[in-house]
């Protein structure tokens, strides 16, 4: 009974027309989640608007929301300065200023932080694409050695909590920006959707493709069948963790 109301709905085109709609308009607004660009803070994405010439990321940790601007850019190629402000739960709010004191190519960069009220909290060396900045003796920063260490996941923002410099620094050059999604994850999933699709489109080519060169005539047992229309539910389902996960990591 079930098979034929199967048959039924797959000879119905008005059905056939709503679901292939149905299935694009979802696909559509998975791949638009997927290639949002951003910035992970503390293990939440927050996502980028460009309003004038401010750049704004937000999203919600389990705390409250999170919300920075950075106004301006930090080019690793000139002399220049941008603006970072962060709006954070508990009510953090804190505001920076970096300046880059562009020396000679390939050479790390003179970057100055200061805070709100003008001090200067920070003066050193900055090396793009390195986990940490340098102080004025070349030196590792260790309190961005430390910080870097919980960055994947949420931390607690206690009325104390201070953004660290390597942080303030990346965000006014834009280097910690990326897409939502993982692209690992995406391809297993269309990887296993593909090869399911397959399968179920053309039920004997995998069989055949195992053991036409080994038998004469091979013909799949009712075992066979069976494990191939459950690996189909399988397949899918981990698929679908997988999708899931592509937009999680």
């Amino acid at each position: 009974m079930i098979y034929e109301k199967i048959r039924q709905l797959r000879n119905n085109k008005l059905f056939i027309i709503v679901l292939l709609v149905s299935l694009l308009l979802v696909i559509f607004l998975y791949l638009k989640a997927f290639f949002t660009t951003g910035v992970n803070f503390n293990g939440v994405f927050l996502k980028k608007e460009i309003v004038s010439n401010e750049t704004h990321y937000t999203g919600r940790s389990k705390q409250g929301a999170i919300h920075i601007t950075v106004i301006g850019r930090g080019s690793d190629t000139e002399k220049s300065m941008a603006e970072v402000i962060y709006n954070l739960p508990n009510n953090i709010n804190q505001h920076y200023t970096v300046y880059f004191n562009h020396k000679e190519k390939y050479a790390m960069e003179n970057v100055e932080i200061r805070d709100e009220n003008e001090n200067t909290v920070f003066e050193g060396m900055y090396q793009k694409g390195d986990l940490f900045l340098y102080d004025v003796n070349n030196g590792p920063l260790i309190e961005d050695i430390i910080f870097h260490s919980n960055t994947d996941t949420e931390v607690p923002y206690a009325k104390n909590y201070k953004v660290s410099f390597i942080n303030i620094v990346r965000f006014s050059t834009y280097e910690k920006e990326q897409i939502k999604g993982h692209l690992g994850m995406l391809l297993v999933a269309v990887v296993l959707i593909a090869v399911t699709a397959i399968d179920i489109k053309y039920p004997l080519f995998f069989f055949m493709l195992r053991y036409s060169l080994d038998v004469e005539d091979p013909k799949p047992s009712e075992h066979y069948i069976t494990m191939q229309r459950a690996a189909w539910g399988i397949n899918s389902v981990i698929a679908l963790t997988f999708l899931i996960l592509a937009l999680k990591i």
